[in-house]
């Protein structure tokens, strides 16, 4: 078996009736951990932005702009809240990837599931076949790719993101495998643009291009049926596979779930998961501290960590959000780097600016490419201060990280202080309350109404939330 059928056959073929239970709790936490952080973007400038060129582009009002309230086709609606769900970079990793697995995902199985009035239940199950098909194929296409500067996020996103919708649309499987060659075609996105807000519009444009690539293909649409292993394929231009063996990859696909792996976490941090490490090492030693107290501060961190965090004298919050010097100058001055950190306001403080220069990084030699082994959560702080004192701090696993994961009160209390953003307090408990039977609702567009609540307008969304058929 090649490796586009293996995945095309594992689309259309999985019995989402028989997902472990495991697997559907892992997904339902990944799916609010999403709805959360992407409410919480939908308000930021960047949210606002995408959701008013969604509504400019107009359409049959088919799906939900999340925290907008607007209604528009489905791609328009993926294209917004894919952006929003990763414009603040608060959402989910995965190693594995190595991206951020649930952005690209997840607006685009909700967009087809408002669209086609589908259930909980089935929008569940093509979530968690493209969120396996994007994990799966980047640990075997490798690491090179995200090393060579593409945005994996984007590159595989796009693939999974196909892939779930086209499970919603029933493909078979040729047809999937069209969809697929369809969504390779748009495969791009690169790192440069990191810190800005082009950087989540990969996401949504993932997110938007899935449906296409689905919608074409079920319209007879030609592409390559061996657009992953093909002379110039996705692997070809990529990177290329760490294991080319289709049989192989047809295995590991739910054996097991990425979902029951140490592959994903959902973060703790609204900043680039690779400055997550640095920053618990550092508030191991931020206890009393002020910029005019410290020397010099030296963290010691993964290869991979230059290769992501390319901003170091940041003035604009997504850019601070790509600076390892300015979060472990926020965690040594404050005890702690949260939304609040990152604007514009907070970016510029003297202090912290101040502090920031004093950041400086280097790559052990046990943590060079190909020394391993090591993690993305390992890291080492050392503080010297003017009086002499050094304090030392290390981290080995993020919180959030399977090994450290967050607990569902932690869990409870990042969605509602994102979600809270868009809907106020009492909208975002509404939401969540809701969310946590997910695979139990008949139809997802009762929750696309408590997803366009807007602080304004959340009386006349809650009423229409009991309107829908089977609500």
């Amino acid at each position: 078996m090649g490796p586009t059928e293996a995945l095309a056959t594992f689309a259309v073929g999985l019995d989402g009736s028989c997902l472990p239970p495991s697997v559907v709790d892992g997904a339902r936490r990944h799916i609010i951990d999403c709805l959360g952080v992407a409410l919480a973007g939908s308000v930021d400038e960047g949210g606002r932005i995408i959701a008013a060129q969604a509504r400019s582009q107009g359409g049959t009002p088919e799906s939900t702009i999340w925290g907008d309230g607007g209604r528009v086709g489905a791609q328009n609606a993926a294209l917004a809240n894919g952006t929003a769900a990763h414009l603040l970079d608060y959402d989910d990793t995965n190693y594995g990837m190595p991206g951020h697995p649930s952005a690209p995902i997840l607006p685009a199985v909700m967009a087809v599931g408002e669209r086609l009035g589908a259930s909980g239940a089935q929008v569940l199950a093509a979530f968690a076949v493209g969120f396996e098909i994007e994990g799966k194929l980047g640990k075997f296409s490798g690491q090179d790719s995200f090393d060579k500067g593409w945005h994996t996020t984007k590159t595989l996103g796009v693939i999974g993101a196909a892939a779930a919708a086209g499970r919603l649309m029933g493909l078979d499987v040729r047809a999937m495998r069209r969809a697929l060659g369809i969504a390779v075609a748009q495969a791009g996105g690169v790192r440069q643009n990191f810190g800005s807000q082009t950087k989540p519009v990969h996401v949504g444009q993932a997110a938007a291009s899935g449906i296409l690539a689905a919608e074409l293909a079920a319209r007879g649409f030609t592409a390559s049926e061996e657009a992953i292993e093909g002379r110039f394929g996705f692997w070809e231009m990529f990177g290329g596979p760490v294991n080319g063996d289709g049989d192989a990859l047809a295995a590991a696909l739910g054996r097991p779930f990425d979902f029951d792996t140490s592959q994903v976490s959902i973060k703790a941090l609204p900043c680039c998961g690779s400055a997550h490490a640095s920053v618990q090492a550092a508030l191991q030693v931020s206890g009393g501290l002020s910029a005019d107290d410290v020397e010099s501060v030296m963290v010691d961190v993964p290869y991979t960590a230059p290769l992501v965090l390319i901003h170091h004298r940041p003035t604009e919050p997504l850019a601070a959000k790509f600076s390892l010097e300015y979060c472990v100058a926020a965690a040594l001055l404050d005890g702690g780097v949260t939304l609040r950190h990152f604007t514009p306001e907070a970016v510029m403080r003297p202090e912290l600016q101040a502090l920031l220069r004093k950041v400086e990084h280097r790559v052990p030699d046990e943590w060079q490419k190909g020394a391993g082994p090591w993690r993305i959560g390992c890291a080492r702080v050392e503080v010297t201060l003017k009086d002499g004192t050094i304090r030392r701090g290390a981290s080995t696993f993020r919180k959030g990280d399977k090994e450290n994961p967050l607990t569902e009160d932690d869990l409870t209390a990042k969605f509602l202080d994102c979600a809270g953003l868009a809907l106020g307090d009492a909208g975002a408990r509404r939401l969540l309350e809701m969310i946590r039977g997910f695979e139990r609702l008949p139809d997802v567009r009762r929750l696309g109404y408590l997803l366009s609540l807007s602080r304004q307008g959340r009386g006349t969304a809650v009423e229409g939330a009991s309107s829908v058929q089977g609500g």
